[in-house]
Formats: structure tokens, C-alpha cells, sequence
């Protein structure tokens, strides 16, 4: 008889500890350069009876991740987490950030054997450019700066015409293009005969 209580109560301990469940995959969260963004966490507690399980991260991730210290777990339901990454400003490199979030839930401490249970999630931050980059300004060209009826400066462009727009301009373009031309030329005269034999056939 004794050994069938302790057979049953060993039972009852591996369901409780087996209640603990994580969604299965890698948490990945792509995050620019002074910016965050956010990922899930799935949890879920095939159990009987409310469980909380506690949430730690380790590893490079641990100082760039944001989520609650620990997760309520009602039975039978599927709980999502946020878990925020946080890049700095002065983050100084692109790429993949790596470590481990785990999700511990701890046995009950009445008897004398506690048993916990400790899921361990691969996390990602994939690290890339900053979200305003700010482009460089272009070096003054010699043209002078002009000033805009609103008052603010800008670099002065050349007056002189385009070079498209003179004769000299179109003679060059017809003369680096000249084979085009020609086939346009060529067609364009097919064009018309085929034109005028149709008209001779028709009258």
C-alpha cells in the first residue's frame, strides 16, 4: 500500500511538473540602430491549476532584452509574451546578437523533493543600420550659394543652357547615335512604300 502512494504521488508530481510547455522555434527580433522592436514568446500550461513561471535571459542578449520578471499561466491556455529588443545609439557594429531566454517554473516546496522545470529559448537580435541615417553633405561644386525668398542657403546651379538644346548639342547626339538613326530612317521609308502599294492595290 505504500508503495502504491508513493508510486501515485510521484505521479501526480511529473504532471505537475510537466505542465510547462514553450512554442517551439527561435525568437528572432530585427532591431535598427538606436531603435527596438519586439518578438512572442509562447508559454502555454497543460495543467490542471494556474502555474507562474519566472523569465530570465543570458548571454549577449540579456542587456538588450526587455519582458515581465515572470508570466501568470492559467490551465490549458496558450499566453504570449512580448520580449522587447533595445539597441543603443551608440551601438557601434551590425549583425546578430545571441543568447538564451529561459522560462522556469518551480515545484512546489511543501514536500521533500522539489522538482522545477526550466524551458530555454535561442534568441536572436539581428542588428542592422540606423533608422535616420543622416546622409553627408555633398562638397560645394564652386557655384555659388543663393539665398531663397524664406531665407535659407542653398548651393547656386549654372545658368548656361543645356547642351541637348542647341544645334551643336543635336548635331553631337545624331552623330553618337547614328546607326539608331539610320534604322529609324530605313523603317520610316519602308513605312511608305508599304503605305503606297496598298493604296495602288486598293484602287
Amino acid at each position: 500500500m505504500k508503495k502504491i502512494i508513493i508510486v501515485l504521488a510521484f505521479l501526480i508530481l511529473v504532471t505537475n511538473v510537466l505542465a510547462l510547455q514553450e512554442v517551439a522555434g527561435t525568437i528572432i527580433i530585427s532591431t535598427p540602430i538606436g531603435g527596438s522592436n519586439s518578438s512572442r514568446y509562447g508559454l502555454m500550461n497543460d495543467g490542471n491549476e494556474t502555474i507562474t513561471v519566472s523569465l530570465r535571459a543570458d548571454g549577449d542578449v540579456a542587456k538588450y532584452l526587455s519582458f515581465p520578471a515572470t508570466v501568470d499561466l492559467e490551465p490549458n491556455k496558450l499566453v504570449y509574451t512580448n520580449i522587447t529588443a533595445t539597441i543603443p545609439s551608440d551601438y557601434s557594429s551590425t549583425g546578430n546578437i545571441t543568447g538564451y531566454l529561459y522560462a522556469l517554473q518551480e515545484g512546489s516546496s511543501g514536500g521533500q523533493v522539489q522538482i522545477n522545470v526550466q524551458m530555454m529559448k535561442m534568441v536572436i537580435i539581428s542588428v542592422y543600420g540606423q533608422p535616420d541615417q543622416v546622409t553627408s553633405s555633398q562638397p560645394n561644386s564652386g557655384q555659388p550659394n543663393q539665398v531663397t525668398s524664406s531665407g535659407q542657403t542653398t548651393q547656386g546651379t549654372s545658368s548656361q543652357p543645356n547642351e541637348a538644346n542647341t544645334p551643336s548639342g543635336l548635331i553631337t547626339m545624331i552623330a553618337n547615335n547614328y546607326p539608331i538613326v539610320i534604322l529609324v530612317i530605313v523603317i520610316f521609308v519602308l513605312a511608305i512604300i508599304i503605305i503606297i502599294r496598298i493604296r495602288r492595290d486598293s484602287w
